[in-house]
């Protein structure tokens, strides 16, 4: 039986999954995974790869564009407010951190947000030259349409759920 899509819902329907021993097979259960990864869940499968090796190759990626090019160094960090943004930032930014760079910007907004352009206005203002958003589908197109919107174009544009949909540039 598959799960509903997000992590926020896959935590809601868990404990009935494990209940009635239905095999819970969580697609898009990534910060499940990281809570569920030490303890014995017999009926949870994951088919969702663990934040914490998400957070680990993003930082990986960092590093290696910060060692060819130095200039990169000022990093706004953007998150949604639900449990997916919380968790990708609780193990990325201090991975961040650690590799060197300058996090000049680190902000949270609620999903649903209905203009990001503050926090664009903000990081252009800073000079940021890589952005990493840990967002949803609909928070990755507002970001991705008010940054082109505001000519907001930093080196690194880093976003999560959304860029991957072949629909993708249609709608920005």
């Amino acid at each position: 039986m598959f799960a509903p899509y997000a992590d926020d819902a896959e935590y809601g329907v868990h404990p009935v999954f494990e209940k009635y021993h239905y095999p819970h097979f969580a697609p898009t259960a990534i910060g499940l995974v990281v809570t569920l990864s030490d303890r014995e869940y017999p009926w949870f499968y994951s088919m969702s790869p663990r934040i914490d090796k998400i957070a680990e190759n993003i930082a990986s990626l960092m590093q290696e564009i910060h060692s060819k090019y130095e200039k990169l160094n000022k990093v706004a960090l953007l998150y949604t407010t639900d449990l997916f943004g919380i968790l990708h930032h609780q193990y990325t930014r201090p991975l961040i951190e650690d590799a060197g760079f300058d996090i000049v910007i680190d902000e949270s907004f609620d999903v649903g947000v209905p203009d990001l352009s503050p926090i664009i206005k903000r990081m252009k203002a800073a000079g940021v030259d890589c952005m990493i958003a840990q967002t949803m589908f609909n928070e990755t197109i507002l970001l991705t349409k008010q940054s082109i919107e505001l000519d907001f174009n930093p080196k690194v544009f880093y976003t999560m759920v959304g860029t991957h949909f072949g629909f993708y540039p249609d709608l920005i």
